[in-house]
């Protein structure tokens, strides 16, 4: 599936974040499934978030959502806007044992009390030796019936918390 490519091509941005490296302009993105597939993506735009200390390599097919910019966080929307990517560097905090749950349970409280939403897949915390916290969760849109797949993905970089949220819609058979 198309989405879970650019899904692959985001998680290679967060380890590149967290490794303390970038990609930076020339960088090749992955190419899909099959191995000589086309790229998800292009290749990567050098950015930086917390005064420069936090950088990582952003698609750069991507537009920009300003409204979400700040000097902890920024956002990106695929070009068919069926795909968003949030970065955020949390101001202080750590990640620990209860963190997960925590997010978990307060996400199933707001998608129950969310209108027009059903949950296809609660949130749920999953497994992955690269990330701190990782929590996964499905919901459909019932106006339109497109699904959206939310991937949160957390973990320390220089002394901070970095999340990456990833969303991706697709058509309701494509679950």
């Amino acid at each position: 599936m198309k989405q879970s490519l650019w899904l692959v091509g985001v998680c290679g941005l967060f380890l590149a974040c967290g490794a303390g490296t970038t990609a930076g302009a020339g960088a090749k993105a992955r190419p899909g499934a099959g191995g000589g597939s086309a790229p998800a993506t292009q290749p990567g735009v050098k950015e930086t978030l917390a005064d420069g200390t936090i950088e990582f390599a952003r698609p750069s097919d991507w537009e920009e959502a300003k409204k979400n910019r700040s000097p902890l966080r920024a956002a990106w929307v695929s070009p068919d806007h069926k795909g968003m990517i949030l970065v955020e560097v949390w101001p202080e905090g750590d990640i620990t044992e209860t963190t997960a749950q925590k997010t978990v349970s307060k996400l199933r409280v707001d998608r129950r009390k969310q209108a027009g939403v059903k949950v296809v897949m609660e949130a749920t915390v999953e497994k992955d030796p690269r990330f701190a916290m990782r929590i996964h969760e499905k919901y459909q849109h019932t106006g339109d019936g497109t699904v959206d797949d939310v991937l949160r993905l957390g973990r320390k970089v220089g002394g901070r918390v970095v999340m990456v949220t990833v969303w991706s819609k697709s058509p309701d058979d494509a679950r």
